[in-house]
């Protein structure tokens, strides 16, 4: 009865199985996708998307009349955040004379085309320490480029309580996104643990944030990546309004709030 659609598939497959070089399996592969979502979003009752702009695609894929697209978000366990201000992780930093980088990304490729960048841009600021969590960092260490530098560290799927002590140690959070689709459940993390983000205009989609105020915005390259990290100890000074700004919008993030919010749309189909 109900299509819980939270990416654009399509979208995605046809970004990984057709970029040069593709393979035929690949495309045939990417072309069934593309089939196979396209008849699930006509035939569903309901359909589910974690942001307005993938909404918007699976609404142009339904009929006419059919119930609009759900937007239902990401969430968060909030039982298990601990947020650190902006102005204590800046002490952090200048205490111990570098700031700490993290980004947090599975192996599927938009995640790794970012950990590629990360991975030049380490090169270029030794100053700084860059942590990769997830399979992004391990899909990195076997493709053999780029070169990785003594300051990255891929230290690959962690536990839980691994993933909690980065999250409390970081300087900022990174997510210098160049495609995908859906929202970035990184991004709720870093707001709701008090991490300052650095991101691309894709990398904070669904987010109504403001670069410059909310967060940093780079581009996707190393050049502008390297500049956001230079900037980013002032921008941290200027922040206490924006930290606790961006708590709050992601503490409504909870599991327990966005399953009645489902549930409601759900009830209204019995």
């Amino acid at each position: 009865m109900e299509a819980d659609t939270h990416n654009v598939e399509t979208k995605l497959k046809q970004a990984m199985l057709t970029a040069a070089p593709s393979t035929a399996l690949g495309r045939q592969f990417a072309h069934a996708v593309a089939a196979l979502e396209h008849r699930l979003s006509r035939r569903a009752e309901l359909v589910a998307a974690c942001s307005a702009q993938d909404a918007q695609v699976f609404q142009g894929w339904r009929q006419p009349g059919q119930r609009p697209v759900l937007v239902v978000a990401n969430g968060l366990d909030l039982q298990q955040v601990q947020h650190i201000s902006w102005q204590a992780r800046l002490r952090q930093a200048q205490q111990r004379g570098y700031g700490i980088a993290l980004f947090v990304g599975s192996s599927h490729t938009p995640n790794v085309d970012a950990a590629r960048l990360i991975a030049q841009v380490a090169s270029a600021m030794p100053g700084w320490q860059f942590v990769l969590l997830g399979g992004c960092g391990p899909a990195l260490q076997r493709a053999g480029k780029p070169v990785l530098s003594a300051n990255l560290h891929c230290l690959g799927l962690v536990t839980e309580q691994e993933k909690q002590l980065w999250l409390a140690e970081a300087t900022v959070g990174l997510n210098p996104m160049a495609s995908g689709s859906g929202t970035n459940l990184k991004i709720a993390e870093y707001a709701a643990w008090g991490l300052p983000v650095l991101a691309t205009g894709l990398g904070v989609r669904g987010w109504n944030w403001q670069p410059g105020s909310d967060y940093l915005h780079v581009e996707a390259s190393t050049a502008s990546v390297s500049q956001g990290l230079e900037a980013a100890l002032s921008f941290m000074q200027q922040g206490n309004a924006a930290d606790h700004r961006l708590r709050e919008q992601a503490l409504q993030l909870g599991w327990p709030r966005i399953a009645r919010h489902f549930g409601q749309a759900l009830q209204s189909l019995v």
